[in-house]
């Protein structure tokens, strides 16, 4: 090994050990899950993670730093020997997508080796004549070294994206090709430290076992010293550098398999070829005096790389060749699997679904209450809407039909004040919105669902039956969007509700008091107070958007709009997004 390459070794040895304890961040690198700040497109992102979108956005991967030490080896008219000499590179990654990558690697080798075949007079002087002319009789050593310094760049081709059955790998395997840009610097050992020619005709004529050509390899080495003073001959072709180097392209080829240490450091294996026109890597291009050789020199480099990953980590993943393609659909099919059926089964037809139904069996055309309870507002035993009279005045006895019975000293008009008293007296003490149904709206919008006109058909009938009566619509959001959006929200569904009643039923809008509570008072509870939810909490959601009914007390106030930003999709916005095929993202 020379001395100018030793160099190489403790540099290669200080850059692994520093690569090879540098700790995790304690950061996930998934596709899933990824936060808009690590990716290319937050908008992107944030329209798949709330379903609006079909494809995530792509990570903003990091590029990767690698330095390698190996062996380096020339195979050409002179006998190779292994292990060969030293060899080190540098490079830059990058990815392209999850499969290819682009490299670009700057190599420098050296090798040196010596043939147990002699040069002829006849063939020394078509080689070298000045040099031949000085051995006369003499047999020349086929004694080269050379330095090659080669600039690469290279496609990589990433099979480990190819197997995955996990959310990352920590082995990868990879193809190389490319195209580049070389030079060499190559010299044979012709004279010895005093400038004479080799005399080397004690060495042994016996060269036909392998035994005898290491024999005989030795001898030469043994009479040769380790100068290597005479210029090598260069292609006569390419671009000059200057007299004795030239610039000569090369296609690479290669493979390689890395081993992750951390998130930030791997280490990987590699072997490449570089094949390029030029048969003078080791100085000798002629197999006889008349007849050059058919085959070219090929440099070939095994080494053992430690790369790393640049970047910062809060900002950025791993390279793409680590990260699985297939994570986000994997994970979404394992969380469709163990997500429960949500039932929205209505067996009696009364607005409330079976899982949140109290009474699953209330009689057809029964008035319940939000939990789907048959109402008997009066408690006189016969339910509302069988009730003739469903607030009779306590204290009486009541017919069939639910009529409270008044002795005939009591007009008909001291009747119904009496009624009126106690009935107001009563709805300033009771609990109202269990009363009346609530209707729910889809996300971020403040439409009127056509499932839900059967359950304000009957709020209307009661204002009528009861024109002395006055309703509370309180609107209510989920838990998604900032307060300040959630209450304009929620006062918007309210008066939407409102209108409707107005405009289908003729109802006086004196007798509605709007009142809205954003996402203060949910039905769902345990849930992430603000963010994206999972998914399978999503169909819950459902219930929290929603308007409740219930008579007004005397001490309820009709609330003014608040104020805060346009909220919501109410019906001429809707129409326009459904003809425009998108979907709606909501609170």
């Amino acid at each position: 090994m020379n001395k100018v390459s030793l160099w190489l070794i403790p540099l290669f040895i200080v850059v692994m050990v520093i690569g090879l304890s540098a700790q995790d961040e304690n950061v996930e690198y998934l596709t899933t899950g990824i936060p808009n700040t690590k990716v290319k497109d937050a908008e992107q992102q944030e329209r798949w993670r709330s379903g609006d979108g079909r494809f995530s956005a792509r990570p903003n991967d990091m590029w990767e730093l690698g330095i390698g030490l190996g062996s380096f080896l020339v195979t050409g008219d002179v006998a190779s020997t292994l292990p060969g000499g030293l060899g080190a590179s540098l490079h830059l990654r990058k990815a392209i997508n999850y499969t290819f990558s682009l490299r670009g690697e700057f190599t420098f080798g050296q090798y040196r080796s010596t043939d147990t075949r002699l040069m002829g007079t006849s063939l020394g002087t078509r080689e070298y004549p000045d040099v031949a002319s000085q051995y006369g009789s003499l047999q020349m050593p086929r004694a080269f070294q050379t330095r090659f310094y080669g600039l690469d760049l290279q496609a990589l081709v990433n099979l480990g994206n190819l197997l995955f059955h996990k959310t990352n790998n920590k082995w990868n395997a990879f193809l190389m090709g490319g195209i580049g840009l070389y030079t060499h610097d190559t010299r044979m050992n012709f004279f010895d430290n005093n400038g004479n020619p080799y005399d080397l005709s004690s060495v042994s004529t016996e060269n036909t076992t392998l035994a005898d050509r290491r024999e005989r390899r030795s001898q030469i080495n043994d009479i040769l010293n380790d100068e290597f003073e005479t210029r090598g001959r260069i292609k006569p072709s390419g671009f000059r550098l200057n007299d004795n180097m030239n610039l000569l392209g090369n296609l690479t080829f290669g493979v390689g398999l890395s081993r992750k240490i951390t998130q930030r450091v791997n280490i990987s294996l590699e072997y490449a070829i570089r094949l390029s026109d030029n048969d003078y890597l080791d100085g000798i291009a002629f197999r006889s005096p008349q007849q050059i050789s058919t085959n070219r020199d090929i440099a070939h480099f095994t080494q053992l790389k430690l790369n790393i990953n640049l970047g910062k980590t809060n900002k950025k993943t791993e390279p793409l060749y680590w990260v699985n393609p297939l994570d986000p659909v994997m994970e979404d099919i394992a969380e469709l699997k163990k997500r429960p059926i949500f039932d929205i089964t209505d067996s009696d037809g009364d607005g409330i679904i079976d899982i949140f139904d109290l009474e699953p069996d209330s009689p057809e055309g029964a008035i319940v209450d939000v939990k789907g309870r048959t109402l008997d507002s009066d408690g006189d035993g016969i339910p509302d809407h069988l009730d003739a009279e469903p607030y009779s005045p306590s204290g009486y006895e009541v017919d069939e039909q639910g009529r409270a019975i008044i002795p005939d000293y009591v007009t008909e008009e001291q009747v119904r004040d009496i009624v009126n008293e106690i009935v107001n007296s009563k709805l300033d003490n009771i609990k109202m919105e269990w009363y009346l149904p609530t209707i729910h709206f889809d996300l971020d919008k403040y439409v009127i669902k056509s499932e839900y006109y059967g359950d304000l058909h009957q709020i209307a009938q009661v204002m009528k039956t009861h024109p002395n009566i006055k309703v509370v619509a309180r609107g209510h959001t989920d838990v998604r969007g900032t307060d300040e959006y959630n209450r304009v929200l929620s006062y918007n569904r309210a008066e939407a509700a409102i209108n409707y009643l107005v405009n289908r039923y003729d109802i006086p809008r004196d007798r509605f008091l709007i009142q809205y509570e954003g996402m203060s008072n949910n039905l769902v509870e345990d849930l992430p107070a603000r963010g994206n939810l999972p998914r399978n909490l999503e169909n819950q959601q459902y219930l929290n958007r929603r308007v409740e009914f219930s008579v007004a007390k005397s001490t309820d106030q009709e609330m003014e709009r608040p104020d805060g930003p346009r909220a919501g999709q109410g019906p001429t916005e809707e129409r326009k997004t459904r003809y425009q095929g998108s979907r709606n993202v909501g609170y």
